[in-house]
């Protein structure tokens, strides 16, 4: 990595030349009298004393104002229209104003649907896919891309808990120029709760369907009045899914204060702590194979055999949430293979400090530091790679008889008959390993902003910004290998594990019924009971949910070096290091009494990786296991005279790589009407993704993802008599996508081909470029007192298409390219997001409010079909249900003297209208939650 003062001397060495441009343009242009006061700035860009502005603020008990071209404005109560944003230019400008695609969700609109996770909002944001709210996974997109997160202009691995964020911000197009790292579709800026000017504390307490409970409560006011003040919140949830034994219980405590100096100076010190721990176990069940084909025999007699390629499929399937046997479906998709041991814990502490000074009316400067330390830890049993439990009744027809399961063979997570290349019917689907994971992040970040604002007839002001990102992660994985016919040796860890849980002396003695039983659970007979030593039994739910505790000395837990699977051996175990710097010049001109605007920035980026095996570690780690447990034969770490496990630990020990990219945005915006009733804009903007990727087997170093777009729409505001606000958006767009890596598709079918070629080099794992193109239609609206004063409107809807330009064909990838113009998964031709609120405004129930929404989503692609696979039931495309989910609430305030007491009942998926979600779960039912919130 470089040193500091390379960075700057080089970051110095772009921008300078800019800079000095800029300043000559803005002297070129005919300055004012010396006693006149200089022109205000455009519209992007508020400046000026705050002390009239913290006044106000103080007497109203608002959020603390340090300098005004920072602080974003929130929206007022009860108004689902957002007010300003930072997400366009990182200073704060009025929605309206800026030539992009910016959508902002209210406060209030997120309070009233109870939208706690970013999953909910983003329903509910035009051009964006919400993922699952239990996992977040698929991950959220926009536009059809996966979107990044920042907390206040920082990148986060981990997304901040909603409960400590006032406002998230979502800036649609690519936007490299003002962000640095940004995905095709856009970028999603969250920023912190601020500290209030007058002292006020509240607390919220929810109840509801699935056992689900959140409870929260925040602090906040002066500690020295004008001078120092702070916030605190906290918050606990407990929540439950129809999946067996499925928790979240997540802890959160956030707090900040804010020191003002002087009017023109302040510090802001902020912190953060989360912690999720989880039983998070997913399904992954998405087809039944049916019996049906006539086929049948033939195929279970040898599955694997080419011949039956030309019965295309030659295994019927049916997707899970298809299945015309509910209470079948109902089961497996509801059924936690990994049992009740399963523990995930997301530990997150983010600290952040921020100095804002104004050196003249016209000159301002925020220097902004951030800390994040990420924790990350798994223990669990695999999931099953194949349920079938017809096979499962031949090996043990006590155990489960065949004719409990008439409807077939249901097939989990990959659909796949066998794995791999086993094809023993005594061992069909099955847990093959318990795992330990630790994954370890550590973020570091820098940003330095400086704004001017030029004394010239013409309205105009600069943005000069330097910033520095560094990631450091550790992953680390052990295992305990259970492969099903293995007594004895390394692949016998497992099963030896469970002999001494158990009770029995060593895997030989421990009787096929229990292991069977144990590697393949049945989930509709879990209360069968099984004979153990001595007398005792256990229910085969008790026994399927054993999971041997990560403790080196009783279990011989080894690292997961992927012995058998070089390729896979890469992923499991290695050391990251990113490193991003770099810096923007933007200049925004306000022209003919600010109906133009036009804004350009201009961005030079540098980064870094590395990234290592840590092969010694691997060889110590795997010694000590062996040492500990010297009856089991646990082979060696790395067959080094393997050639393919030694092309990829040489290629691997160390892998480092540098690259620049230079960013740009411009766009114009033009009030086509005043008073901002209808705008046009245009917006043309680059992205890059400087997480670079590296082969494992060539060790070449690919370079950043790129991204153009072109957006273009139209927006305003309209204002009636009576308070009727409507606030509007329509904006096309189209993006094409270069330079993007996919895994080399001769690796699909056969992860163990590296065993197969002695050199590696000639066999990358990666292939580039591939190209995606995207475009689509978006329709925002938002308004307060629509149509009759009371009535809120919170909606958008979307159309997208997103297409492979390019694909790397499956046996030569310079050929047919299979994938050419088919659609990417997990991204909806067309979505539906809309909420609307009444508020009583007069009579017995006065302010008595309730409120109905509606998001829908047509049936959309999850996995891809893919003609050429080599694999017998991989052939067929999964698709996800349409999704047309109800919700509704209703709330009643009152105050009691200075005591304000909210009663509010929720309702979410109103008419149990959903069978699957994207990260296939049994969905839950119908959801109520009561809430009582008390603010004094």
């Amino acid at each position: 990595m470089k040193n500091p003062n390379y960075i700057i001397r080089t970051t110095l060495a772009g921008l300078l030349p800019l800079v000095a441009g800029v300043a000559l343009f803005g002297q070129a242009v005919a300055q004012p009298a010396d006693d006149e006061p200089p022109a205000p700035p455009p519209a992007a860009v508020v400046t000026g004393t705050a002390t009239s502005a913290q006044a106000q603020a103080d007497d109203q008990g608002e959020d603390v104002v340090v300098l005004e071209e920072f602080t974003v404005k929130t929206s007022k109560e009860e108004s689902y229209i957002g007010a300003t944003t930072t997400a366009g230019t990182r200073v704060v400008a009025d929605i309206l104003d800026l030539p992009f695609s910016i959508q902002v969700l209210s406060k209030d609109f997120i309070d009233d649907f109870q939208l706690l996770d970013f999953e909910e909002q983003a329903a509910y944001i035009g051009g964006m896919t919400p993922g699952d709210p239990a996992t977040g996974t698929p991950s959220n997109s926009l536009r059809g891309y996966g979107v990044p997160v920042f907390r206040n202009g920082f990148r986060r691995t981990q997304r901040p808990e909603s409960n400590s964020i006032r406002q998230t911000e979502v800036i649609r197009g690519p936007q490299s120029a003002l962000f640095g790292r940004t995905s095709p579709g856009g970028v999603v800026n969250m920023l912190s709760k601020q500290p209030q000017t007058k002292f006020k504390t509240a607390a919220t307490a929810i109840y509801g369907s699935y056992a689900n409970q959140r409870t929260s409560a925040y602090v906040t006011g002066p500690l020295i009045p004008r001078k120092l003040f702070y916030r605190i919140d906290a918050e606990y949830y407990d929540m439950e899914r129809n999946t067996d034994y499925w928790f979240d219980r997540t802890f959160n405590l956030s707090g900040s204060v804010i020191y003002k100096f002087t009017a023109d100076t302040a510090l802001t010190a902020e912190f953060e702590h989360t912690k999720k721990f989880m039983n998070d176990s997913s399904v992954g069940g998405y087809t039944i194979d049916r019996s049906a084909d006539p086929l049948y025999e033939q195929f279970l007699a040898d599955p694997l055999n080419a011949d039956y390629a030309q019965h295309s499929p030659y295994w019927r399937r049916v997707a899970l949430f298809d299945y015309d046997n509910t209470a079948v479906r109902d089961r497996l998709t509801s059924f936690n293979a990994a049992g009740t041991e399963r523990r995930t814990t997301r530990e997150n502490d983010s600290f952040y400090l921020k100095l804002e000074h104004r050196f003249a009316p016209d000159v301002s400067m925020r220097v902004n530091f951030g800390y994040s330390a990420r924790d990350f830890l798994q223990h669990t049993l695999s999931s099953l790679s194949i349920w079938d439990p017809d096979w499962q009744a031949s090996y043990n027809s006590a155990y489960v008889p065949s004719s409990d399961h008439s409807d077939g063979n249901w097939g989990l997570q990959s659909g796949k008959w066998t794995q791999n290349d086993n094809i023993t019917p005594a061992y069909p689907g099955r847990r093959t390993q318990a795992l330990h994971f630790d994954y370890d992040y550590k973020e570091y970040g820098f940003q330095i902003d400086f704004t001017k604002n030029w004394r010239t007839a013409v309205r105009q002001s600069s943005l000069l910004t330097f910033d520095y990102f560094r990631e450091k992660s550790s992953f680390r994985q052990w295992y305990l290998r259970g492969d099903p016919t293995a007594t004895t040796g390394r692949n016998s860890a497992l099963r030896e594990a469970l002999a001494t849980m158990l009770g029995y002396p060593g895997a030989a003695q421990l009787p096929n019924d229990i292991w069977s039983a144990y590697v393949t659970p049945d989930p509709f007979h879990l209360d069968t009971v099984l004979p153990l030593p001595g007398g005792r039994t256990i229910t085969a739910g008790a026994l399927y949910s054993l999971t041997p505790p990560y403790d080196s000395a009783a279990y011989p837990w080894t690292p997961r070096n992927a012995y058998d699977d070089v390729a896979r051996m890469y992923s499991n175990i290695y050391d990251m290091d990113r490193l991003t710097y770099g810096a923007l010049l933007s200049h925004q001109v306000s022209l003919f009494d600010d109906r133009v605007y036009l804004i350009g920035t201009l961005r030079q980026d540098f980064s870094e990786v590395e990234r290592r095996i840590p092969y010694d570690w691997v060889v110590a780690e795997h010694a000590r296991a062996q040492a500990a447990h010297p009856q089991i034969d646990l082979g060696t770490p790395i067959d080094m005279e393997n050639p393919a496990s030694a092309q990829i630990v040489k290629v691997g020990r160390e892998n480092t790589g540098n690259t620049r990219a230079m960013s740009y945005s411009a766009g114009v915006s033009y009030s086509v009407l005043r008073d901002k009733k209808l705008i046009a804009y245009v917006s043309y903007g680059k992205s890059f993704d400087p997480e670079m990727q590296v082969d494992p087997f060539t060790g070449e170093i690919f370079g950043n993802r790129t991204a153009t777009g072109v957006d273009a729409g139209l927006k305003g505001i309209l204002r009636a008599p009576g308070g009727i606000v409507l606030q509007y958006e329509v904006a096309v767009f189209k993006i094409t996508e270069k330079n993007a890596a996919v895994r080399n598709p001769l690796w699909e079918d056969n992860s163990n081909l590296a065993n197969e070629v002695e050199d590696l080099a000639e066999l990358p794992a990666y292939y580039v470029p591939v190209t995606s193109k995207g475009n689509g239609m978006s329709i925002d609206i938002k308004g307060d007192n629509f149509f009759t004063p009371g009535l809120a409107l919170n909606g958008k809807i979307d159309w997208l298409d997103k297409t492979y330009a390019t694909y790397p064909g499956r046996d030569d990838p310079t050929q047919p390219q299979y994938r050419v113009g088919g659609r990417f998964t997990n991204t909806p031709a067309r979505s539906l997001g809309v909420g609307a609120s009444y508020k009583i405004q007069s009579g017995p129930l006065k302010s008595l409010k309730f409120g109905l929404s509606h998001t829908y989503t047509p049936r959309r692609l999850m996995t891809y079909f893919d003609p050429a696979t080599t694999s017998a039931l991989a052939q067929d495309a999964r698709w996800l249900p349409r999704q047309s989910l109800w919700g509704a609430f209703v709330s009643y305030p009152r105050r009691f003297g200075k005591l304000f007491v909210l009663f509010q009942v929720n309702a979410k998926n109103l008419f149990d209208d959903m069978t699957i979600t994207p990260a296939s779960y049994m969905p839950n039912g119908r959801e109520i939650t009561g809430q009582v919130t008390v603010e004094f």
